[in-house]
Formats: C-alpha cells, sequence, structure tokens
C-alpha cells in the first residue's frame, strides 16, 4: 500500500533519504521544481483528489525520487531495482488468495500486539471490518473506536455499523471527536513544516492521536481503495 515511504536525493555532499520530501529538500537545500505542468499539477483540484499523492516515482523537487513499492534502492548507483515480482505470476483462485492474504494480516496484527497497544478505527466500511476481523484471537487486547466525522450522524452506516456489530460480540466501542480539541500552534506549525501540500482535514485527527494515543499503534484500513482507484469504480454508483 505504499505506506512506509523512502524519498531519495542526491545534491554535493551525497546522496539523502528521508521519509518526507519536503523536509529532505529542506535539509539538502534542494529547490521546489520550475516545470510548468509540475507546478500546474501539484497546486489542481487533481492533485487534492487523490489525497495530495503523487504520481510514479516523481515529488514537487526534481531532484527528489519516491521509491516505488517492491522495489529497493541500490545506494551505489542511486537506482531503484523491482525486487517483486521478477517472473510471470501463478493466478490463484479468490478462496485461495483469501486464505493466504488471511494468515499474513492476522500473523501481521498480532505480531505488532505482542510489541505494542493496539487501536483499531471501526467504520461501515470493508477494509476497517476486514482488519476487525483479523484482531478475533487479541479483541481483548485492542482499542475499538470510530472518529466522529463532521456530519456523522446517529443514523450514519459507519456509526450504526460498528456500534451493533461490537455490541453483539461484547466488546466496547470507543468514540472519540477530534473536533472538540483546540489544536496546539506549534504543533501545527510542526506539521505544515514537514508536509509542502498538508491536508488540513486530516489534522485534528492527527493532533488528537497525538495527544491522547500516542503510545499506541493504530491500524486503520487503507487498502481497499486501492481497488477501487484501479477501476474508477468510486463515481460509477455500483450497487453493494
Amino acid at each position: 500500500a505504499a505506506a512506509r515511504k523512502v524519498f531519495y536525493g542526491n545534491n554535493p555532499d551525497g546522496t539523502w533519504l528521508a521519509s518526507q520530501p519536503y523536509l529532505l529538500a529542506k535539509m539538502a537545500g534542494l529547490p521546489e521544481s520550475t516545470d510548468p505542468s509540475k507546478v500546474n499539477f501539484y497546486h489542481s483540484q487533481v492533485f487534492q483528489k487523490l489525497n495530495n499523492s503523487n504520481i510514479g516515482n516523481t515529488t514537487f523537487f526534481d531532484d527528489i525520487f519516491q521509491l516505488l513499492p517492491n522495489h529497493y534502492l541500490d545506494l551505489e548507483q542511486l537506482k531503484p531495482v523491482r525486487y517483486w515480482p521478477v517472473n510471470k505470476l501463478n493466478r490463484l483462485t479468490g478462496d485461495e488468495v483469501a486464505d493466504k492474504c488471511s494468515v499474513i494480516l492476522t500473523g501481521i496484527i498480532e505480531s505488532i500486539a505482542n510489541r505494542y497497544e493496539v487501536m483499531v478505527p471501526i467504520t461501515g466500511g470493508k477494509d476497517s471490518r476486514t482488519i476487525f476481523s483479523a484482531t478475533h484471537k487479541i479483541s481483548n487486547k485492542v482499542y475499538y473506536y470510530l472518529n466522529k466525522e463532521l456530519g456523522l450522524s446517529e443514523k450514519s452506516n459507519d456509526l450504526v455499523i460498528p456500534r451493533h456489530l461490537l455490541t453483539r460480540l461484547k466488546l466496547t466501542f470507543n468514540i472519540t471527536d477530534p473536533f472538540q480539541i483546540t489544536v496546539d500552534k506549534d504543533f501545527e506549525r510542526v506539521y505544515r513544516e514537514n508536509t509542502g501540500f498538508p491536508l488540513e482535514s486530516f489534522l485534528p485527527h492527527i493532533y488528537n492521536y497525538y495527544l491522547n494515543y500516542s503510545n499506541k499503534v493504530n491500524l486503520p484500513g487503507v487498502f481497499v481503495g486501492s481497488g477501487f482507484e484501479l477501476y474508477g469504480t468510486y463515481d460509477k454508483g455500483i450497487s453493494p
């Protein structure tokens, strides 16, 4: 899902790597792009619609690149190398894929829970309920919660479905409201310094996690959207 990012670039001092391109550019003294197509894209509604995501391995800085999923970085040549898949994939049935993925997902989550306190957001969506199902053996260790988004009512599926589900399973369902907290100005300044195009809507959530849940590892689901985006189904009105 490319959730753990690596950015790399060159300047006279050598090769630099970081998890944020804007922080890397600031420390390495690398300028923003002057390419009109890049500048227009990064200030467009299309960029905002993509949750401020880069395209391919490019960034807003011509000398900084993003390492793509399934690649490692050869530091001697400063060259990304694909390590998987490198051969033709064997086709599997849906049931075979589900079995393999369930073992991997359950193993990852249980491994994290052995080391840290875990929190899992539950909504009416498929991705969060998939992660929820993978916690069934360790449910007594997990903090299940929902962020009360603006416009969310008591009749919203994102509230009704998880409340019914967790009540039925005799698990505690916690509701947190990040919009009731005033974001600290110093925190906001640091957030902006580290993010060139910050998503304003996420700032209350991030500050709430920092303020109240710094001791927990948060496990939201973000992978179902990759299928929607591949096939463009968000705006096609597909039924359940």
